[in-house]
């Protein structure tokens, strides 16, 4: 098992690619006995007694509409204009209805844009009004105070902003000048708000050269959480070959991730939380995940 935790960031020994330097250094057998001794932070997502007793859907994903106001070339839905046939209001409350018949915890909205739906703080506050956690996930292009403000009276909990590298690399990624900039100060807002601020990275060719530049940024926006995927070939970017990262990619990735954890994100607070592309029970597991809500 090779280690990840250097006063630099790992480069692979046959001297493929150098990444970021950084600073810190840990034992390896330190640093996995350190990060297995610690329980995960309390969540709704947790399964509970009662759940397995009575199973049922504890967390939901909503894709309220297709409408986006960016271009993104991974989007997996292809999302830009509304799709004909959206759900009416009428019919969205219904679905808010079955959801807390379904004893549904936590319901994330995305799109497309959720804000570019009319009537979805209406939506938002009805699941709030349920007794739901209610977050979304969004590109934040035309997330400007107002929004940030009516998102926050309506009772959202949580907002994930997607940044998927620096200035012109994440330009680039989501097809649209000022992006990035829109994006950071977007976090910048709902940090500065009572609404739980997290990240979420598209990990690809053009992004891993920067995640340990990306982590520090994070890490400066106040966002308590990172969300690291890999970009898939679904949707747009079933016809990008060349944003995907290659098997022999992820040798740099794993080890990438693990330094990032130890010497960037712990050190001020933020949790690293890999999605379940990133994989599982490779040598570093204990190390990426040890944060994360499944500990």
């Amino acid at each position: 098992r090779r280690g990840a935790a250097t006063g630099s960031a790992p480069a692979r020994s046959r001297g493929r690619r150098v990444h970021a330097d950084g600073a810190g250094s840990c034992s390896c057998g330190h640093l996995r006995a350190r990060l297995l001794s610690r329980r995960p932070p309390s969540t709704t997502r947790h399964l509970r007694d009662d759940d397995l007793a009575a199973p049922h859907p504890v967390y939901a994903v909503w894709e309220l509409t297709l409408a986006c106001d960016l271009s993104c070339r991974h989007c997996g839905s292809r999302a830009g204009a509304a799709r004909s046939g959206e759900l009416s209001a009428e019919q969205a409350l219904d679905v808010v209805q079955q959801l807390a018949d379904a004893q549904v915890r936590e319901v994330t909205l995305i799109g497309g844009e959720a804000y570019l739906r009319p009537d979805w703080l209406v939506i938002a506050r009805a699941l709030v009004a349920h007794g739901m956690v209610v977050g979304v996930t969004t590109g934040g292009f035309g997330l400007d105070q107002a929004v940030v403000d009516a998102a926050e009276a309506a009772g959202i909990r949580a907002m994930s902003i997607s940044i998927d590298g620096l200035g012109q690399t994440h330009d680039a990624q989501r097809g649209r000048r000022g992006a990035f900039d829109a994006a950071v100060a977007a976090a910048r807002r709902v940090a500065a708000s009572r609404i739980h601020l997290s990240v979420n990275t598209q990990v690809n060719r053009l992004s891993l050269p920067e995640l340990p530049a990306l982590a520090r940024l994070v890490a400066e926006l106040g966002a308590t959480d990172w969300r690291v995927q890999l970009t898939v070939p679904l949707g747009n970017a079933a016809d990008r070959a060349d944003l995907m990262l290659q098997p022999l990619d992820l040798l740099d990735l794993f080890p990438l991730l693990a330094w990032i954890q130890e010497t960037v994100l712990e050190p001020r607070g933020v949790r690293l939380r890999p999605g379940n592309n990133v994989g599982y029970f490779g040598p570093y597991e204990e190390w990426i995940r040890s944060r994360g809500a499944e500990g």
